[in-house]
């Protein structure tokens, strides 16, 4: 059986994306979040080229409060070096992505 590897399509990100919730920070680096669908509440790891950047977007949600609009996943970000998208937290996501990786993109 063929190892799935991310394309950066960002297909999982945009379809159960809008699902997730930043709970609370812990660190500089770590979040807890929560899988809405399964009410899975996980731990990320922001990757540390993306923390301070991230650290900027959970301030302005936390004072947007609920109301703030979602596309897709607040872990998705775009590609600086050419198309498609990458996964801030691609080692911690939560097992909704892990499961539309083994079905492949």
């Amino acid at each position: 059986m063929a190892k799935f590897k991310c394309n950066g399509c960002g297909r999982c990100c945009v379809s159960f994306g809008d699902f997730i919730t930043v709970e609370r920070q812990v660190t500089e680096h770590d979040y807890y979040c929560r899988y809405g669908l399964t009410n899975e509440l996980f731990h990320v790891h922001v990757l540390p080229e993306y923390a301070d950047e991230f650290a900027d977007l959970f301030e302005e949600m936390e004072n947007n409060g609920k109301d703030a609009p979602k596309i897709g996943c607040v872990f998705m970000h775009r590609k600086s070096d050419g198309p498609g998208f990458e996964c801030i937290i691609y080692p911690d996501r939560p097992q909704s992505a892990r499961n539309f990786s083994a079905t492949g993109c």
